[in-house]
C-alpha cells in the first residue's frame, strides 16, 4: 500500500522529507493509494487518511506519537472501525484489511486530492464546531464526511465511489480524477 504523506504528517512521524521518495500512480493499484494528512482540532491532533480515487476518508481522532509506532497497525485499525461504521460487511472488511501488507510512505503527488481534502477537514471542523459531539458521536461525523458529494468525483458520494473499487476493481474512477 502506497501512503502519500504531507509534509506535516511526515514531521509528526519522524521522517524527514528527502527520505521519501515520490512512487508514481500505478493504475493497477489504486485500491491501495491513499493520501494522509494530520490537522489540528480544539488543540489536539486529527489524522486524515483518503483513498486516491474515491476519497473515501478515514479520520483518527486525538492522536498522539506513541499512536503511530506501528503505522500499520493504526492505519487498518482505523479504516477497519471506519468500514464497520459504514455497514460493510464483516468479509468484506477482513478482505480490505488483510490485503494491506506493508506501507510504503510517498510524497503527495496530486493536488486535486489535497484540496478535496482539506475541504473534508474544513466541513468536519465546522461539524464539530457548531455541535460539540462526545467521543463516542464523532464517527458520525466521520461518515458525514464521506456522504458529502465532491467535485472532484462529478459530485457524486466517496463511499459510493469506494464501494465501486472494492466491488469492480481497484481502477474504478481513475481516468475521472486523474487530470
Amino acid at each position: 500500500m502506497i501512503l502519500r504523506c504531507t509534509k506535516k504528517f511526515l514531521d509528526f512521524l519522524g521522517v524527514a522529507k528527502k527520505e521519501v521518495s515520490v512512487i508514481p500512480a500505478n493504475t493497477e493499484q489504486t485500491l491501495h493509494d491513499w493520501h494522509a494528512h494530520l490537522f489540528y482540532l480544539n488543540r489536539r491532533k486529527h489524522i486524515i487518511f483518503s483513498h486516491s480515487v474515491s476519497l473515501f476518508s478515514v479520520v483518527a481522532f486525538n492522536v498522539f506519537k506513541k499512536d503511530v509506532t506501528d503505522l500499520k497497525s493504526f492505519f487498518t485499525k482505523n479504516l477497519a472501525g471506519c468500514l464497520y461504521y459504514e455497514e460493510f460487511k464483516a468479509d468484506e472488511i477482513n478482505r480490505i484489511v488483510s490485503a494491506i501488507k506493508e506501507i510504503d510512505l510517498s510524497l503527495t503527488n496530486n493536488r486535486r486530492v489535497l484540496g478535496s481534502m482539506n475541504d473534508l477537514i474544513w466541513q468536519y471542523r465546522c461539524g464539530i464546531n457548531w455541535h460539540e459531539p462526545a467521543e463516542s458521536e464523532l464517527p458520525e461525523f466521520q461518515r458525514r464526511l464521506n456522504e458529502t458529494p465532491m467535485s472532484m468525483l462529478k459530485y457524486k458520494y466517496p463511499i459510493d465511489w469506494f464501494r465501486e473499487c472494492i466491488l469492480e476493481g481497484s481502477t474504478v474512477g481513475l481516468a475521472a480524477t486523474e487530470r
